[in-house]
């Protein structure tokens, strides 16, 4: 929206979220083009809401046969970074398999989200370690899904607890 040119790679085989939002029945994707069948310029998906672009996952796709740690996916990247300002990966959960801390690896840098009052701190702390050690430049850490309602009833001590104060920031 602000002119910056991103494209988002749908990079969960299994789940497919950002495709199923955006193109649930895309015809080439991510997987065609690493395997030489289409050309990325006849994958990629323009979202008119957004403005952005979409390389999505085309029908079920389940095995990757190391295609992301294949040249072909160094290649991808190197492709897109000469066409758009920013990359946008999304990838399975960290602990999940490996494809997550393959495409890690391969990024500029790694936002870990992980799930408010439900993905276990024991998990966050696995997966944040499983991607440091696969040579992820981890850049930070978001919560998504947060209730601000419920954290607004935490502890005085919590910043959470003066939510109620500045909801009107958080309104658009």
């Amino acid at each position: 929206m602000s002119g910056t040119s991103v494209v988002l790679i749908d990079g969960d085989l299994r789940h497919r979220g950002a495709t199923a939002f955006v193109e649930p029945n895309a015809n080439a994707g991510l997987v065609e083009v690493l395997e030489g069948k289409v050309a990325v310029s006849d994958a990629l998906v323009f979202d008119q809401q957004s403005g952005g672009w979409l390389l999505p996952i085309a029908g079920d796709q389940t095995e990757t046969v190391d295609l992301f740690s294949s040249p072909a996916m160094d290649t991808l990247l190197e492709d897109l970074r000469n066409r758009f300002s920013v990359i946008l990966i999304d990838t399975p959960a960290a602990l999940a398999v490996s494809d997550a801390r393959i495409l890690a690896s391969k990024a500029d840098g790694v936002l870990y989200i992980a799930q408010w009052a439900s993905t276990p701190s024991k998990a966050i702390e696995l997966g944040l370690a499983a991607l440091a050690s696969s040579g992820s430049n981890i850049i930070g850490l978001a919560l998504s899904k947060v209730d601000l309602k419920r954290l607004a009833r935490t502890s005085y001590n919590d910043g959470a607890y003066y939510q109620r104060e500045y909801q009107g920031y958080y309104k658009n």
